[in-house]
């Protein structure tokens, strides 16, 4: 993918993951490195507050994306650097990274009775899965934390070994029940086979007459899958219990 540097006048790749900028160089006249902690555009400081949302100052910029989890903090950095690359000041494009529009369906954080979704089931790649566990693994602390993951579309050959790899991610994290449906669920029984924590099952039906017995009412709940899992079938089931 990092063809699309080729003979552009800058391109502008992630701090932390350094192998695309080694992968970039020389195909862009220039590389701009953006991150959180190092680069040529970085954060003074950053943080996640408890509901996932993020701020981050930059050379004395405050910028609040609305968007939540750690990923979209680094996220902002990339969009900061293009902004500067194109002559939008910082406080410019702070104030436009705040009145942007929220997708659905994307990390969407929704109040059911005593319980919180993280409706996240727009779509899914081995990235955005790690970057959603890595967020439901930082808040709710003191809470029941389930993830809720389907399977990722057009991984070609590499689809077994990119399920399990999320699979093993989940399962060592500190998140309290790990569900999944069709591959993902293959893949939790396979990487989990004596761990209490795994619920799987073939279809999303299935699933929640197996997992609603272990919900707490007061659950941090992730949904996670590709868009043609539409994993948001469980939405209904979900506010149905948190109203019951």
């Amino acid at each position: 993918k990092v063809s699309i540097f080729d003979g552009v006048g800058v391109g502008v790749v992630p701090a932390a993951q350094p192998e695309i900028a080694a992968a970039a160089k020389g195909r862009a006249r220039r590389l701009v490195v953006a991150g959180l902690e190092s680069g040529d555009l970085h954060a003074d400081e950053w943080t996640v507050e408890e509901d996932g949302l993020g701020r981050l100052s930059v050379r004395g910029v405050t910028v609040r994306p609305p968007l939540r989890g750690f990923h979209n903090l680094r996220n902002t950095m990339l969009a900061l650097a293009v902004a500067q690359e194109c002559g939008v000041s910082l406080e410019q494009a702070a104030d436009g990274i705040a009145a942007m529009p929220v997708p659905s369906m994307r990390l969407a954080w929704e109040t059911l009775g005593r319980a919180t979704l993280i409706n996240d089931a727009y779509n899914a790649n081995p990235g955005s899965m790690r970057a959603a566990l890595e967020l439901l693994d930082s808040v709710g602390r003191g809470r029941q934390r389930v993830a809720v993951l389907g399977g990722m579309r057009e991984l070609g050959a590499h689809a077994d070994r990119l399920h399990a790899e999320i699979a093993d991610r989940a399962l060592q994290s500190s998140i309290e029940v790990v569900a999944g449906v069709g591959e993902m669920g293959d893949a939790l029984r396979r990487a989990g086979r004596d761990d209490a924590r795994v619920v799987a099952a073939p279809d999303i039906d299935e699933l929640w007459q197996s997992l609603a017995p272990r919900l707490s009412r007061d659950a941090v709940i992730l949904l996670k899958a590709s868009r043609g899992v539409r994993l948001e079938r469980l939405v209904p089931h979900l506010t149905a219990w948190a109203n019951g």
